[in-house]
């Protein structure tokens, strides 16, 4: 999970039947003594005979909550046999669909219909209340009664004859056993979708004596309850099969009805649509507005850790919603067992996605981690036997949350790390910690560092961090794609005269750079002839040259295809130059054509030299205005320092307050400075959904950026595609200007036409 990580956080939908769908019945017989075991056979052997009496035996043991194995065991064989031998009669019989309509009762009720239509008939509501009573009980019924169950959903002349309440029932249920079937559930998804459709056809046309005459043809929406959708995308979301069509078909009858829909019905709809990736902005503002404006004070603690996932999953930002999940979780803090750890971290990372701090949710949570280290530390929770183990995964969630906006201190730091040793040594060591978490922690690392850079925060278990930082890596290395509109800043940043590196990883490896701009710049200095200077992340070296260092092996060169490096633009892309892909999606070759494709780019930094074809001199003021470009970014400039201590020293400056800020060098001797310009083209999931407010996430990405000594210039993607193409070249040149890099910028595009004409 991302950035939330709602993990096991998630909780069940409720069986149409009456059960909650937490309450599974018995532990496995612990409750057989209860009916005499004579009984019990005779309630086997009349249950095997027909359909019926099978059925409604299974739903009276749920409703009693009376799990007896030997009996359910061969209810299931039974069952599965019965079903295979019907489905082939099913589909030559008539009616049905009459028996779907019944209401609430949820089964033990449709003896009628079973028996018109004989008694080797499964029926809707058999299958229905069979299956959601192996649910409830928590018993598994087995792959050949699971199988039977969904090729009944499979075949359009069966499920036809189910009612919303049959349908809602027998997906949740075969959710809660956790069987997928994908013809299945892509059959309900459709069946859903086009009774829909008519239904609407149908009350629109003809009005509500229209819909009704339909009705026991097929259900209009007014058949179809809040609690049937809640369970329908339950059951898909917890079986993570895609549902687009059915989410978008239930979607209007939500906006419309959100009132009828209970507390645990919208939290287990939201978080089945965040599950799924399912988004619809004026859906999830019209239940934010509900539910900030008439809930609040009704929201169970599940449910205000499943909103907050689930809108910070699908970034969608509502802060008024937020402000009231997280005083209501900070409510049940006073209550002794009611917020776990789970629905906390929920909670803490959730906001933390979105960059919000609420110093009350902080609070409460620092207050917990202290209880739970005393407690760990053998001096007591101070809070009486409430003191909740935290898990591996909590943990880290936790300090991730807490690291995206700056409320874990290094008390809390060490406090979470010492819980993460003990929780990771209680499952085997370092080894078995998921991917994910190690991601989590290192992350929060980076972050809880870049805003203590003066003190040593605490390693936890040996090799936990070095682990982490493995994978952090890895996952940066691996995880390399270029995208269109990455390609296409490229390609304008060469048309401006500036050579670009796409997917540079800084120097430690933890981050990628969209695009990376590295100029030399001749400055005066003091050095002698054979001191070193600074280069690469304020590393010095003797005369280097930018264009011939090395570059790193996963950087992808702007002016590079084909395995040949060339300069500028080509022919092709001078006449057309916003064609900035070939047909196959690469990279076209640039060639460098002399002067004359520099200068109009000069003119848009505001620095071209003189038009005349001929090299300029200094009667001309073309080699002038060079140097004039030149000094008056030299004058504004001076090297980023990048190394460990220079960071430590400029924790509260910015790379570009250190780029214009520092110091004129004391004596004029000409030599060359490396600066490093991050272009980055930030897509969609750099953004709140709704408000294009950047994440939590890009703002400290950003930081740390800086940190190492790149100036960051960020293209939004919204900006780059609200312009025309034609306009991009002085849009992009604007967002140089607008982050200080501007004259910088021409010095180097004018130094480098200079190289090129002399």
């Amino acid at each position: 999970m991302n950035a939330a990580a709602g993990g096991d956080g998630h909780e069940d939908g409720d069986g149409d039947g009456g059960v909650s769908g937490g309450d599974r019945g018995g532990g496995g017989g612990g409750q057989e003594g209860l009916i005499p075991d004579r009984l019990l056979r005779k309630c086997c052997e009349r249950a095997l005979a027909t359909m019926q009496n099978l059925s409604n035996l299974l739903w009276a043991l749920a409703k009693l909550g009376y799990r007896h194995d030997a009996l359910l065991g061969a209810a299931a064989a039974q069952a599965a046999r019965q079903m295979a031998d019907s489905r082939v009669g099913a589909a030559h019989g008539a009616g049905g669909a009459a028996e779907g309509v019944r209401g609430a009762g949820g089964g033990g009720c449709g003896g009628a219909d079973d028996r018109s239509q004989g008694p080797s008939h499964w029926s809707s509501q058999s299958v229905s209340n069979s299956t959601w009573a192996f649910a409830t009980l928590g018993a598994q019924p087995g792959g050949e009664y699971l199988e039977q169950v969904c090729r009944h959903l499979a075949r359009r002349s069966l499920l036809s004859r189910f009612s919303w309440q049959h349908i809602a029932n027998t997906v949740w249920a075969l959710a809660t056993l956790q069987h997928h079937d994908a013809e299945a559930m892509e059959a309900v998804e459709q069946e859903v979708a086009a009774r829909l459709a008519k239904a609407n056809t149908t009350e629109a046309e003809g009005g509500p004596d229209g819909a009704v005459s339909h009705r026991r043809e097929l259900p209009s929406t007014s058949g179809l309850r809040s609690q049937h959708i809640a369970n329908l995308l339950w059951g898909y979301g917890t079986l993570e099969h895609p549902a687009p069509v059915l989410f978008f078909a239930v979607r209007p009858i939500m906006e419309r009805r959100v009132a009828e829909f209970s507390e645990q019905e919208l939290s287990n709809s939201v978080w089945a649509a965040a599950r799924l990736a399912l988004y619809d902005r004026q859906l999830m503002d019209v239940i934010g507005d509900h539910i900030s404006a008439a809930r609040l004070p009704y929201l169970l603690p599940q449910h205000v850790a499943n909103l907050a996932w689930a809108y910070s999953r699908l970034t969608h930002a509502h802060r008024a919603l937020f402000d009231g999940l997280v005083a209501r979780a900070v409510s049940y803090t006073s209550t002794p067992g009611a917020l776990t750890w789970q629905h906390l971290t929920n909670v803490c990372s959730s906001a933390g996605v979105f960059g919000w701090r609420y110093p009350a949710l902080v609070d409460v949570t620092e207050r917990r981690l202290a209880a739970c280290y005393r407690c760990y530390c053998g001096g007591g929770g101070g809070g009486g036997g409430d003191v909740q183990p935290l898990y591996a995964q909590q943990a880290c969630n936790l300090a991730w949350g807490l690291s995206l906006v700056g409320s874990c201190s290094p008390r809390t730091w060490g406090q979470l790390m010492e819980l993460l040793g003990v929780a990771v040594e209680a499952q085997g060591g370092v080894e078995e910690l998921p991917p994910e978490a190690l991601t989590q922690i290192y992350q929060a690392y980076l972050n809880v560092r870049l805003d203590n850079p003066t003190v040593t925060l605490a390693a936890g278990v040996p090799g936990l961090l070095h682990r982490g930082a493995q994978v952090w890596r890895t996952n940066n290395a691996r995880g390399i794609q270029v995208s269109a509109f990455q390609k296409q800043v490229s390609h304008t940043l060469l048309r401006l005269g500036l050579r670009n590196q796409m997917e540079r990883l800084t120097d430690d490896g933890h981050f990628s750079i969209d695009m990376a701009v590295e100029v030399e710049v001749e400055v005066d200095g003091d050095a002698d002839e054979g001191e070193e200077r600074p280069a690469g992340d304020g590393r010095w070296q003797q005369q280097p040259q930018l264009l011939e260092r090395p570059q790193r092996q996963l950087g992808v060169m702007a002016s590079e295809h084909l395995g040949e490096v060339h300069d500028w633009i080509t022919p092709a892309q001078k006449q057309n130059p916003y064609d900035c892909t070939s047909r196959d999606d690469t990279i076209t070759t640039p060639e460098f054509h002399g002067a004359s494709m520099v200068t109009p780019h000069l003119s848009l930094l505001g620095a071209a030299p003189d038009k005349s074809p001929s090299p300029p001199t200094a009667k001309t003021g073309g080699a002038d205005a060079v140097e004039a470009a030149t000094a008056t970014a030299i004058t504004a400039a001076a090297p980023i320092p990048a190394t460990d201590s220079d960071a430590a020293t400029t924790a509260n400056t910015t790379a570009r307050a250190r780029l214009l800020g520092a110091s004129a060098p004391s004596r004029r001797r000409c030599r060359s400075r490396l600066f490093r310009v991050a272009v980055e083209a930030d897509g969609p999931g750099h953004y709140t959904a709704n408000t294009r407010q950047p994440l939590g996430m890009g703002l400290y990405r950003r930081r740390c950026l800086e940190e190492r000594g790149w100036v960051v210039v960020t293209v939004a993607y919204w900006r780059w595609y609200e312009v025309s193409p034609a306009k991009r070249d002085l849009l992009l040149t604007e967002l140089l200007r607008e982050a200080g890099v501007g004259e910088l910028l021409t010095a180097a595009v004018a130094a480098e036409y200079r190289r090129r004409v002399d």
